[in-house]
């Protein structure tokens, strides 16, 4: 017998295909360290003199970019996301032509909206009261809102940037700590980061400043790891990988629920806590920034 939604399924397994080459890119990318923090002089800021004498040499923490971003990780993650948001428009048409198998299609699809008191306009120009009560209660569930317990808005986002400017941006981000940047640490040790503090960066970039007497020296180089985030009104500093790999979990979810009728329920999301913290790891932080 075939799966329910077939046709869903499949377009959910191309998703899957596409993910799995944009990660493998994308730790490949990562995993060759392209961004480096650096200590370099640099020129002091106007507020710096309410702090600091005339003649103050300042060095600061600078982000260099040694390799961009591969352009194809844009191109593949709207691949993703276009089949993972046709699996739920397909699912929905598959279930207003059961119903109604001479309705016009071309209207349907699933529902989107900015919050829950608009959902119900949505239900209403998506069409999806022709598919049933049953599947307008399933759908209200999901919450397919800004806001939703599943996140299931921020597919349709993604689906919105990917059509209109032709890519999902993506950006470098660095997750690094000040523990591990200024002090001493083997370069065989894995990468340990607390509470990292995640920035936006580009080439260029100053992470942290501070005055040259307190600063390691000049050319020192930080430690630092490399991820990829996703540049965005509502997603913006959300991992690239970390919200494609959700977003499928979801749709899968979507699926299972339809083919069952079961509704789903929601779990808050762990809070994120330093496993261990290694000793030394702690220093003095200065009010200077550094």
């Amino acid at each position: 017998m075939p799966l329910p939604f077939r046709a869903s399924h499949l377009k959910c397994e191309r998703a899957v295909r596409h993910f799995e080459e944009l990660k493998a890119l994308a730790d490949s990318y990562t995993g060759r360290g392209p961004v480096t923090l650096v200590f370099e002089r640099i020129e002091p800021e106007e507020r710096f003199s309410k702090y600091h004498p005339a003649g103050t040499q300042f060095v600061g923490l600078v982000a260099r970019v040694r390799e961009d971003v591969p352009e194809t990780l844009a191109a593949i993650a709207g691949d993703v996301v276009h089949n993972l948001r046709s699996a739920l428009d397909i699912l929905i048409c598959d279930l207003v032509r059961n119903a109604d198998p001479s309705f016009d299609l071309h209207d349907v699809c699933f529902p989107f909206s900015r919050n829950a008191d608009d959902l119900e306009c949505a239900l209403i120009r998506a069409n999806v009261a022709r598919a049933g009560e049953s599947a307008v209660d399933l759908i209200r569930a999901w919450e397919p809102y800004v806001g939703g317990s599943a996140g299931l808005y921020e597919l349709h986002r993604l689906d919105i940037i990917d059509k209109h400017r032709s890519i999902i941006p993506t950006m470098t981000g660095v997750e690094f700590s000040l523990p591990r940047t200024l002090c001493d640490v083997p370069e065989d040790e894995q990468f340990f980061d607390p509470f990292p503090d995640r920035k936006q960066v580009w080439d260029g970039k100053i992470i942290v400043s501070g005055t040259a007497d307190d600063s390691p020296p000049i050319g020192t180089q930080g430690r630092c790891s490399t991820r990829l985030a996703l540049d965005d009104e509502y997603l913006r500093g959300h991992d690239l990988v970390d919200t494609l790999q959700h977003q499928i979990e979801v749709v899968r979810g979507v699926l299972y629920s339809f083919a069952t009728g079961t509704k789903p329920t929601f779990v808050d999301a762990p809070s994120l806590e330093p496993v261990a913290v290694p000793a030394g790891a702690w220093i003095a932080v200065r009010d200077s920034g550094i």
